[in-house]
C-alpha cells in the first residue's frame, strides 16, 4: 500500500513538472518588442505546430544553426535544439522576454546549445547561421531582405505568414493549426548565389580545350543565360536552375553525326563556377568538365 501511494506521489510530480514546461512556453506575453522606445512588433507565440512545420520545411538537423529573428519566448530555438539536435540562436529585445526563454532553454534540457542575444534584429551579425526563422511584419521581412541575400548561398530562411515581397519563395505549405491563424503559409527561401554577368566558359571535349562566353540574367533565384560559342553561335540555357550554390542547365549540342543533350551541373564558389556535364546516347555515356570565371 505505501509503495501505491508513493508511486501516485511521484506520478503527479512528473505530470506537474511536464505541465509547469508546457505553461511557460504558452505563457502571457510580458510584453512587445521594443527598439528605441518604440514598439517593433507585438510578441505573439508561434503555434507549436507551424514551429514544426517551420523546422522540418527547413530540413533542420544536428549540423545547423538556427537563428530566430524576434524570438519572444525561445520556443523556436528551443524546439531546433530539443526536437532537431541543432543549435539555436534567438535575437530578442525585450529583457523579460529574453529571461523567459532562457528558463526555457534550462526546463528543456537544452541550455547548453541555445543562446539568446538581446540585440537589434536589424543589426544582428547573421552569419554564423544557416537557418533562419522569421515571424515578423511584411515590411520587415522586406526591409531585412538585401542582408539575408547576402548571406552564404543556401541559408535556408524560413517566413511564417508574411512572404519576402517579390522573392518568390522555393516552396511553400499551408499549415493548419488551432489558433486564429487557422490556415497560414510556412515559405521556404534559399539564398541564391549571386551569377549574373558575363562569365569566361572552358571545357574539355575529345581532347580539345574550347573557350566560350556565359551571360546570365538573375531575379532572385530565377535565372536565365545563353553561352556564345567559339563559332561565335549563341545557345539558350535550357531549364536553367539556381538552387543555393547549385547551378545546372542542359544544351543540346552536336557531336560529329550526333545530337547530344548535354546536362550541365556546377556549384558556384564567389567569382568561378565548377562542374561537369554528360550526355548520353547509343555509344554511352560522355562526360565532360567545365569551368567558368567571371569578367
Amino acid at each position: 500500500m505505501q509503495r501505491r501511494y508513493i508511486w501516485i506521489i511521484v506520478s503527479c510530480l512528473v505530470v506537474f513538472a511536464i505541465y509547469r514546461v508546457h505553461l511557460k512556453l504558452t505563457a502571457t506575453p510580458p510584453g512587445p518588442e521594443v527598439a528605441n522606445g518604440e514598439i517593433v512588433a507585438p510578441y505573439e507565440p508561434t503555434p507549436d505546430v507551424i514551429v514544426q512545420s517551420m523546422l522540418r520545411l527547413g530540413n533542420v538537423g544536428p549540423q545547423d544553426v538556427v537563428i530566430d529573428l524576434g524570438s519572444g519566448d525561445g520556443r523556436i530555438p528551443v524546439t531546433a535544439a530539443r526536437d532537431f539536435g541543432a543549435r539555436g540562436i534567438g535575437i530578442e529585445l525585450d529583457p523579460q522576454l529574453l529571461q523567459l526563454s532562457r528558463d526555457n532553454a534550462k526546463a528543456a534540457g537544452v541550455a547548453d546549445r541555445v543562446n539568446f542575444r538581446a540585440e537589434d534584429l536589424f543589426k544582428a551579425d547573421l552569419s554564423e547561421g544557416t537557418v533562419i526563422t522569421l515571424f515578423l511584419f511584411r515590411w520587415m521581412n522586406l526591409k531585412l531582405r538585401s542582408d539575408l541575400l547576402d548571406l552564404a548561398p543556401g541559408t535556408r530562411i524560413v517566413a511564417h505568414y508574411h512572404d519576402v515581397g517579390d522573392w518568390h519563395p522555393d516552396r511553400e505549405v499551408r499549415v493548419e493549426s488551432d489558433t486564429r491563424y487557422r490556415k497560414s503559409w510556412v515559405r521556404l527561401y534559399v539564398v541564391p548565389a549571386k551569377v549574373a554577368g558575363g562569365w569566361r566558359w572552358e571545357e574539355e571535349r575529345g581532347g580539345m580545350r574550347l573557350e566560350r562566353r556565359l551571360a546570365v540574367t538573375q531575379n532572385f533565384q530565377q535565372i536565365d543565360g545563353s553561352l556564345r560559342t567559339e563559332t561565335g553561335r549563341s545557345l539558350t540555357l535550357h531549364d536553367p536552375k539556381l538552387r543555393g550554390a547549385e547551378f545546372s542547365f542542359w544544351l543540346p549540342q552536336r557531336d560529329g553525326a550526333h545530337m547530344l543533350r548535354w546536362h550541365y551541373r556546377g556549384r558556384v564558389e564567389g567569382d568561378r563556377i565548377a562542374g561537369t556535364a554528360e550526355a548520353r546516347d547509343a555509344r554511352g555515356v560522355h562526360h565532360l568538365v567545365w569551368t567558368a570565371t567571371r569578367d
